[in-house]
């Protein structure tokens, strides 16, 4: 503030306390010393009045505006955040009141969808109640049969309790009672399973949705040799072929979960370099069997999931197919009259002929495939079931020469005719449940396979193509 001195000049406050000497000032205008008075000098209210009236834009030097500029900075902060009570209160209500309004909007838009869907299913319910009574009126007569037969079944069963009463019982005469009541309990198991409503949609597959790998990327191949292609259990799978420039037997491990990934290979020298030399590879859990043969040499492999070599043997026959299960290995020699069995340690179990009493055919087997509780031996029209457990046949279901066997699962074959454009899916008994139509599948030849999961993928063994579902990516 501006003060007046006793020369009649006005000094302002900061001046005179930064050039005072001991109460005494200098005036900087007429130079004369003036005694400092104890309550200072008088304010000059005149000039005071001036200045306040001055416009506040009139630059005032450099240090003036940069403390005017941090002022008012100070001054927005506080308003900003000078909010009372209730203003915060409405704030939150009216947000509040909004939220509830959006809540009630999609409850009540879920109310309507669920009402909808629930009209949907029960007209469509009705309409498959419709028709599985119609069913039922059109199968009366093998209702009936199924009836008889059951009542069939009953009095055998009374009458082979009876026997087992007798105090002399012929073993023959039992093991063959054994056999039929396996058969009939297998039957039963089965007609056990067809009332339940179970409803089955035609299913489609369309080659286009599969994602294609193509082995010769990363894969050096002869090309008049194949890729034999198989799956562990642990989802990865076994890839074995003849590596073209070292003349080597290559089995690898990949995954093909989200990418194609290497994980291990085991080669080998191939030293018969006279005769043609072929081989067959399976799985089981995760267990990898390869069987090489030529002119020359036959001979066993075992493998680990991590192509550590378990156990190696020679053998002396030559073999087209082979199944491995749990505890024994199934071999098919090349003249399909016979078979022999081996254990996992590559001992000869024993060798079958044809009527033999266990694991019976007939005839010459042109293919065998297997599941969880049976073995399927091919021979012409007709495919026995074998169960594992008692080595014994079930029963043979007819299945025409013109279908491909392209699989099993625990309840139906998946068969498929060469040219045709859909797989059909047919019970154990041979009846017809449902089929897969296949999109947009090229006309050369495709082999189908059933993954660890029951879903297919496709080998192109001409253009060496691999075809996975998106379950893999």
């Amino acid at each position: 503030s501006p003060r007046i001195l006793p020369c009649a000049e006005s000094v302002c406050i900061n001046c005179i306390d930064e050039h005072a000497k001991e109460k005494h000032l200098k005036c900087f205008f007429c130079h004369e010393t003036h005694t400092i008075p104890s309550l200072g000098f008088p304010i000059n209210k005149s000039l005071l009045k001036i200045l306040n009236s001055i416009d506040t834009n009139i630059y005032r030097g450099a240090v003036f505006e940069h403390f005017k500029s941090h002022l008012k900075n100070v001054e927005d902060l506080v308003d900003f955040l000078e909010c009372d009570l209730e203003c915060g209160k409405s704030k939150i209500h009216q947000y509040c009141d909004g939220l509830r309004n959006q809540i009630d909007i999609n409850i009540d838009q879920q109310i309507k969808l669920l009402n909808d869907t629930r009209d949907e299913l029960f007209d469509e319910l009705h309409l498959y109640e419709k028709e599985c009574l119609n069913n039922l009126n059109q199968n009366h007569d093998q209702l009936e049969s199924f009836h008889q037969s059951i009542e069939d079944d009953k009095s055998q069963l009374e009458e082979d309790k009876i026997y087992l009463k007798k105090t002399k019982i012929s073993e023959d005469i039992l093991k063959d009672k054994i056999s039929r009541v396996r058969s009939t309990e297998w039957k039963l198991q089965k007609l056990c399973r067809m009332p339940q409503l179970v409803r089955k949609n035609t299913q489609t597959l369309d080659f286009e949705s599969y994602t294609e790998i193509n082995f010769n990327n990363f894969i050096d191949i002869d090309p008049q040799f194949d890729i034999s292609l198989h799956q562990l259990e642990n989802k990865n799978f076994v890839l074995e072929y003849i590596d073209e420039d070292t003349n080597n037997r290559i089995v690898e491990v990949r995954s093909f979960q989200k990418c194609n990934q290497f994980y291990r290979k085991y080669k080998k020298p191939i030293f018969d370099h006279v005769s043609e030399i072929f081989s067959i590879v399976r799985t089981c859990e995760n267990k990898i069997l390869v069987f090489e043969y030529s002119k020359n040499f036959r001979i066993f492999t075992l493998f680990n999931d991590d192509l550590e070599v378990l156990k190696e043997k020679q053998v002396t026959n030559c073999f087209v197919d082979i199944i491995a299960t749990q505890s024994k290995i199934f071999c098919l020699p090349m003249k399909r009259d016979t078979l022999i069995i081996y254990d996992w340690d590559f001992n000869e179990l024993m060798v079958l002929n044809k009527n033999s009493a266990l694991y019976s055919f007939s005839n010459w087997i042109s293919e065998f495939d297997e599941n969880e509780d049976y073995l399927f031996f091919r021979e012409g029209d007709f495919v026995n079931i074998i169960s594992k457990e008692s080595e014994q046949m079930i029963k043979s279901v007819n299945l025409e020469a013109k279908y491909e066997l392209i699989g099993v699962d625990s309840e139906n074959f998946f068969v498929k005719e060469v040219k045709a454009d859909k797989i059909e899916i047919l019970s154990l008994n041979g009846e017809f449940v449902d089929s897969i139509n296949l999109k947009n599948f090229p006309k050369n030849n495709i082999l189908f396979l059933l993954d660890v999961n029951k879903n297919f993928v496709f080998y192109d063994s001409t253009n060496l193509k691999f075809y996975l579902p998106s379950e893999y990516n």
